[in-house]
């Protein structure tokens, strides 16, 4: 994936967290900024990130690291941006990835640490989401105890946050993620899933 700050890579995990978010194109078009009006005179823009979410437009998003006040060169951007995307039916926004509440920032900074599949997962990955859908709601920490008997909990644990980063299992990012946190299979994965084999 391609970024050039660190706030676009923590808006990125935070897009992959998501559940709404069905699908993201990084640096998806070239807008043509137009000096003083004039159609000779442009240069070209890649925004940040064209984000499709359920049930809404896509959004054409310029990812920044903080608000700037007076920037005659942002603003023209800005304008033209926001042209381009309402001529698509698309909306457009400046994301601010650092005014994020602070524990969904928390969050997506712990998850992103499980997105890599470990080697033992695929041994463990149907068992792990069969208890769950049996189960139907859980802690994190009384799904991981369930396997007691055959592998240690603390080795079901970071497959079972993989599986919330990767949005196999539902969690409230709202609320700090941990041992305690209750989760439930997305069903919505489920189905697509199924359709797909």
């Amino acid at each position: 994936m391609e970024y050039e700050s660190l706030g676009e890579r923590l808006y990125y995990y935070y897009l992959e967290l998501d559940n709404d978010v069905v699908r993201y194109y990084v640096q998806p078009v070239e807008v043509p900024i137009y000096a003083n009006n004039k159609v000779d005179e442009h240069w070209l823009h890649i925004p940040d990130v064209l984000v499709f979410r359920n049930g809404e437009h896509p959004y054409l998003h310029q990812v920044k690291h903080e608000p700037e006040e007076n920037n005659p060169k942002l603003e023209l951007i800005n304008y033209h941006c926001e042209s381009y995307a309402a001529n698509r039916d698309w909306n457009y926004r400046v994301i601010y990835p650092k005014s994020l509440p602070p524990i969904l920032l928390r969050n997506v900074r712990f998850l992103k640490n499980f997105l890599k599949e470990r080697s033992y997962y695929s041994t463990w990955y149907i068992k792990v989401k069969t208890s769950l859908s049996i189960l139907e709601e859980t802690s994190v920490y009384h799904l991981a105890e369930t396997f007691r008997n055959e592998i240690d909990p603390l080795l079901i644990k970071p497959l079972v946050y993989h599986l919330i980063a990767s949005g196999e299992f539902l969690a409230d990012v709202s609320q700090i993620i941990d041992s305690t946190t209750h989760i439930k299979v997305n069903n919505t994965m489920l189905t697509l899933g199924a359709g797909g084999e």
